[in-house]
């Protein structure tokens, strides 16, 4: 099969001789999406000329209208012509957005045909083939029959040519990045296809076969102002309920006398001047032949929501495609069965207790499970029955998570190993316990006490504060996609992870994952901090007690960015083997949850390189053990403790 590449904004600048060297026989360039054009389109699509054949996509956004995204993209081929396709990316759903319907992405397509009439015949669709069987009823597929289909298909379960033609397969999204011209400081990964047309459909694909596009089409029915729409009769003979919009010998069902009210869900404007209502399932006239049947009182339309600009020094930051993702924990003992399919068979047992289960689809009370705890399986772990005995209730992550903005990563990551007492104040420092009676790795943490007892041990959290944490885990870790940075927090701020003291978190909110969206937020226990850290002290009141200070979160937050590395308001997470290493101490590593290619010395190691947690200004608190001693400014201290160090 003939091999291509996708790519977009993400990748920014691309080595196209490399790309070819390597195999790649087409390339597709990310035209736009919603109401923005892809910022490196025009450099990619220079860059290409004449080195392969160019197709492009542009990104379905549910939440602007669907011809003014087709006029932004016939904008952009204006004087860029193409060799290949254009493919409407049909992927993701936006709450409450206002064209989120399957007719809205058909009339995109048909705006599409006739604003770009020379690419008729070279229109596609790019999807996923549930997504798409779920989006558009089955009796509806006959409209998207003349339209190849570009699918995304990791799952060995997702069939081909359902509901129609594969043209292009988009069979990996770990593709080699470098090896294919991407700079991989910037990203590391790049979508791979298969071409699986005949060779008459390649020359067509590849510009060197002519289309000969069908008549001129009418501009498609199109909702203009969803929502609803409030009218009155004022037709002195009334007016007749038809089933489309348009009069037919054959169509008329009904009909409503002057004076009556009617309320409809869409205004359809045809071009011949004549206006419709879309009442439940039929049709009545507005406007018909210059005369006003219906009286509408006055729609105010709803504007479109703007993107916002990234944040000041945030420009270079960029949202990620993931259109779902859900969300259980399993709770007891005793392993669940993971299933080959809803329904189907059992292939294994796994998820001990607190297990973190990440999904990107679910059918019935079954969820496909991608991530298992920090693990990522591109193809899939199996389907998991949320409603099974210590299963939780699914949870739906909320758009405003799927759509943060990520930072991009500039270099290879490193182990986090120590940390430098800076010399803003006088600081703490947390040495590793000496030993552990444990007998397999646990958090290594210290426990303070408050001395006044009318303070609370638990500090409950905010938005801002929910917010800033998991900013962090992507400053730490930056350039993944948004479902491993959920998968790290959910792994982070569960029972039973790095705050063993989440107070019934299970019970209260989380911002990042939406859990529990009415409750009160989440609460962590103070009196429990992680070793090999260094903490300020705001007030020293003897050698053996102080305030610990930190971030005052009654205070609006400070970006993750401008925090991270610096102890006065991050610290990390550390956990403690039972091993002793040959320096008697033991052994200490990162957790739990930031896993990163790591190479050292030519060896590559997926490792946790240091999860950031932020210093929230303690209560007046006291050491209850040892293992702790004031540090000097410049000091460097020892945040794990690993035996290839030694």
């Amino acid at each position: 099969m003939r091999i291509g590449t996708d790519t977009s904004f993400w990748a920014e600048n691309v080595d196209y001789t490399k790309m070819v060297a390597n195999g790649a026989e087409f390339t597709i360039l990310r035209a736009g999406q919603g109401s923005w054009i892809d910022n490196y389109f025009q450099k990619n699509y220079d860059a290409s000329e004449g080195m392969l054949p160019r197709s492009t996509y542009w990104f379905f956004d549910q939440r602007y209208k669907p011809s003014r995204q087709a006029e932004l993209l016939a904008a952009v081929l204006k004087d860029n012509p193409l060799e290949g396709y254009i493919w409407a990316d049909y992927e993701r759903d936006y709450e409450g957005a206002s064209y989120a319907k399957w007719e809205d992405f058909h009339t995109f397509l048909r705006e599409i045909e006739r604003l770009i009439p020379d690419m008729v015949g070279r229109i596609g669709v790019y999807t996923r083939y549930y997504y798409f069987s779920e989006k558009v009823p089955s009796d509806k597929w006959y409209l998207f029959e003349k339209y190849p289909f570009w699918e995304a298909r990791y799952e060995a379960e997702a069939p081909f040519d359902k509901p129609f033609k594969c043209l292009l397969w988009q069979y990996s999204e770990k593709g080699d990045g470098l090896a294919y011209g991407l700079d991989p400081y910037v990203k590391k990964f790049i979508d791979l296809n298969y071409f699986r047309g005949t060779d008459e459909e390649w020359k067509i694909f590849t510009g060197n076969s002519i289309v000969i596009p069908p008549d001129p089409i009418d501009p498609p029915v199109e909702p203009v102002d969803p929502g609803e729409y409030k009218g009155t009769v004022i037709s002195p003979t009334g007016i007749n309920i038809r089933t489309s919009p348009e009069v037919l010998s054959d169509n008329k069902v009904g009909a409503m006398w002057k004076g009556s009210v009617l309320v409809g869900s869409d205004l359809v404007k045809k071009e011949n001047g004549n206006e419709w209502l879309l009442l439940k399932d039929a049709y009545v006239a507005v406007k018909y032949n210059g005369q006003t049947l219906l009286e509408l009182e006055d729609v105010v339309e709803e504007p479109e929501p703007p993107i916002e600009p990234p944040a000041v020094g945030r420009e270079d930051w960029k949202p990620d495609p993931v259109s779902e993702l859900h969300f259980t924990r399993h709770t007891g003992y005793a392993k669940v069965p993971i299933y080959s399919s809803p329904n189907g068979r059992i292939i294994e047992f796994m998820a001990e207790q607190s297990a973190i289960l990440l999904g990107n689809k679910v059918v019935d009370n079954f969820m496909r499970v991608t991530w298992y705890n920090n693990d990522y399986k591109e193809d899939g772990w199996g389907w998991v029955d949320y409603t099974a005995k210590d299963m939780l209730p699914i949870v739906d992550i909320p758009q405003t998570t799927l759509n943060r903005l990520i930072p991009p990563r500039k270099q290879d990551p490193v182990l986090l190993r120590t940390v430098t007492v800076p010399d803003d104040g006088q600081y703490v420092y947390f040495e590793h316990a000496k030993t552990k009676d444990y007998t397999t790795t646990q958090p290594d943490t210290a426990v303070l006490w408050q001395d006044n007892q009318q303070h609370s041990g638990w500090i409950e959290t905010t938005e801002d504060l929910q917010w800033l944490a998991f900013e962090l885990l992507m400053v730490a870790a930056p350039g993944y996609r948004i479902d491993y940075y959920v998968s790290a927090w959910l792994y982070t701020y569960a029972d039973n992870r790095f705050f063993t003291d989440l107070q019934d978190k299970d019970g209260h909110r989380d911002y990042v994952s939406g859990q529990n969206p009415n409750a009160s937020p989440f609460k962590i226990k103070y009196s429990i901090i992680t070793r090999g850290n260094a903490f300020i002290v705001d007030e020293k009141i003897t050698n053996n007690s102080f305030i610990l200070g930190g971030l005052d979160i009654t205070n609006p937050m400070p970006k993750a960015e401008d925090i991270y590395g610096n102890p006065r308001y991050v610290f990390f997470a550390t956990q403690q083997s039972p091993e002793i290493l040959s320096n008697g101490k033991p052994k200490v590593t990162h957790q739990p949850g930031i896993k990163q290619l790591v190479i050292e010395g030519g060896v590559e190691r997926m490792e946790k390189t240091g999860t950031p947690i932020p210093k929230i200004s303690a209560i007046y608190t006291c050491p209850k053990d040892g293992y702790y001693r004031w540090a000097n400014s410049g000091e460097k201290l020892s945040i794990v403790n690993l035996s290839r160090d030694l």
